[in-house]
């Protein structure tokens, strides 16, 4: 559930700055991008870790080195 509030979260920051984009044009919308690429390249490694225990949790992720 917490994934999908921050889903959401990020969804709406990007309607929000393509609204200020088509309003006001880039400079003007410029606080609003930087807080967009704040908030997605931390989700980036945030959803990247939450993947990855899920997947070591489920057994679905190879561990072991294929030689």
């Amino acid at each position: 559930m917490k994934c999908r509030i921050e889903l959401e979260k990020a969804r709406l920051l990007i309607f929000e700055v393509a609204d200020q984009l088509d309003r006001f044009g880039n400079k003007k919308a410029h606080g609003a991008l930087a807080m967009a690429k704040v908030l997605f390249g931390s989700y980036g490694l945030k959803f990247l870790l939450l993947i990855l225990r899920s997947s070591l949790q489920c057994g679905t992720l190879n561990t072991k080195h294929a030689r």
